[in-house]
């Protein structure tokens, strides 16, 4: 095949690649091109199922009663909650990380509360039961996206800590993103609710991950660029999960789908990056090709047609 027609065959399969990936445009992808679950979006007021209402009030009731101390109402309210959430229309809404981690959730506030003690620990998770609650009800302007400030604010105080090189500025940063963590806990439900499961747990491991920097430093066996270099990480994933980048910026709309703002779906973007592989490893091939009959006849090939079956290989 001469190479123009192989140019034109190339051509030719870009388009219709590019063609299958516009029409895949509800199929979510992951940052790397993955596939991931499609999050459910919630229906608007007006058409939310009843039953998704009483689960509601009932998540603010069990985080009125977990505020007041009052254990004994707020082992029932868990357990009228429990049997609520089963509810096969309720379960439609959000993701199922989201109503898997819910379903933990629930248990473990019942186990709680079933125990003295640990008030703070139920008072928690009735916070985080209410959270993703309200992100069911109300997908367009959830609660739990008020936590992107906090979280910001916990973040400046981490760097503070860590700048004011004091004798324990180590010991003062990782006091701060143990807040920063507490906080993502608390929200957590909720964004696994509306978001693909990666970015919630992207955002763990990169606090995770600063945790053990912070921890180096702290023995002074650390290195001050790599907490810099974790704290940015940890920004950036915080950005991501809410929807916000500066040069790339991730968008995930009501059917869970994610796009950037440099041109087109991520699909569109590996199909470009998949026609450009091709096309390289085709002319590498022709240049290889080249280069073996030059070396096998002494003489460079003569530009000619010549027959497939002769053609050397």
């Amino acid at each position: 095949m001469r190479t123009s027609s192989m140019l034109w065959l190339l051509l030719f399969l870009a388009v219709l690649i590019i063609a299958a990936s516009g029409c895949g445009g509800k199929q979510t992808t992951d940052l790397t091109g993955g596939r991931l679950e499609e999050p459910v979006a919630a229906a608007g007021p007006n058409t939310l199922p009843e039953g998704t209402m009483r689960l509601g009030k009932l998540s603010e009731q069990l985080y009125a009663a977990a505020n007041s101390g009052n254990r004994q109402l707020a082992y029932s309210l868990a357990a009228r909650l429990e049997k609520q959430a089963e509810s096969p229309d309720i379960r439609k809404l959000g993701t199922a990380e989201g109503w898997e981690a819910f379903d933990r959730s629930l248990i473990e506030a019942r186990q709680l509360l079933s125990r003295q003690g640990a008030s703070l620990q139920w008072y928690g998770q009735a916070a985080r039961l209410k959270l993703a609650a309200d992100a069911l009800i109300g997908p367009g302007a959830p609660l739990w996206l008020q936590y992107e400030d906090v979280l910001h604010d916990d973040w400046n105080r981490m760097r503070q800590a860590w700048h004011s090189q004091n004798g324990n500025h180590a010991a003062s940063a990782l006091e701060a993103i143990k807040i920063y963590s507490e906080h993502v806990q608390r929200f957590e439900l909720a964004a696994l609710m509306q978001r693909p499961a990666i970015l919630v747990t992207s955002l763990q491991e990169q606090i995770r991950y600063t945790e053990r920097i912070l921890e180096s430093s702290r023995r002074a066996d650390g290195n001050s660029e790599a907490v810099i270099a974790a704290f940015d990480s940890l920004n950036q994933a915080a950005n991501r999960l809410f929807g916000r980048m500066n040069d790339v910026e991730t968008i995930i709309g009501p059917a869970g789908g994610i796009t950037r703002n440099t041109g087109g779906t991520i699909g569109e973007q590996m199909a470009v990056l998949f026609i450009s592989a091709f096309v390289m490893s085709i002319l590498g091939f022709a240049g290889w090709r080249k280069y073996a009959y030059e070396r096998h006849h002494g003489v460079s090939a003569v530009p000619k047609k010549i027959d497939e079956g002769k053609r050397f290989l």
